[in-house]
């Protein structure tokens, strides 16, 4: 690359979701600001709460808005880090799998793929009650909240905790995750036009920072 097209490019900042703490996750460099429209970053869940436990969630933004030098994003998907899976295997007991999809109260739709160990060796038809309850567990909950308030209980546990609470009635577990989801369609346009006030008030209070430093 030629020195000409690298003074070309600039820094620009980049915000985590609103439900997720309107954070700056990082800085990328792009041509314009228009180019950073699409892009994705990753970040943890350690990054965004200061919670160290938490580092092994690993979430995907996509860069959905830009203004005032800044791009602004929706959540696209998380998943555990291979440390933490491994982790959490044992011996001797049975591991329950589970991907489905899921619809928010106000029409997303989530893959979602779920891992359950059991508290003792489970036959093949425990595996099945297992697996059917926390898909309808997690069905269930998706149906009665917003997008991101899902997104929100997905991936700080308390989603997994629900599901373990009712999964463990057809059979005793160890302990449950929802190891990975990925967004396959947002929210109604309705429900969009809210997320985006919610974006407008966020870009405003980067303007207003940005001439506070000028």
């Amino acid at each position: 690359m030629s020195q000409s097209k690298v003074k070309e490019k600039h820094w620009y900042r980049i915000y985590s979701p609103p439900t997720l703490g309107n954070k700056e996750v990082g800085k990328a460099l792009a041509t314009s600001l228009e180019s950073l429209l699409g892009r994705t970053v990753e970040v943890t869940l350690y990054e965004l709460t200061g919670d160290v436990e938490q580092a092994h969630v690993h979430m995907t933004l996509q860069v959905k808005s830009v203004k005032n030098d800044a791009g602004f994003t929706e959540f696209k998907g998380h998943h555990f880090s291979r440390d933490y899976l491994g982790g959490r295997i044992r011996r001797r007991y049975s591991k329950v799998e589970a991907i489905f999809n899921v619809t928010t109260k106000d029409g997303a739709k989530l893959q979602l793929q779920a891992h359950a160990i059991t508290a003792n060796p489970a036959s093949r038809s425990q595996r099945h009650a297992v697996r059917m309850t926390m898909i309808e567990a997690a069905q269930e909950a998706a149906s009665s909240l917003s997008f991101y308030d899902f997104v929100q209980e997905m991936v700080v546990g308390k989603l997994a905790q629900a599901m373990q609470e009712r999964a463990k009635k057809a059979f005793p577990l160890a302990f449950l995750d929802v190891v990975k989801s990925k967004v396959l369609s947002m929210p109604s346009s309705e429900s969009a036009s809210s997320r985006e006030s919610v974006s407008q008030v966020l870009e405003k209070k980067v303007g207003v920072e940005q001439q506070v430093a000028g």
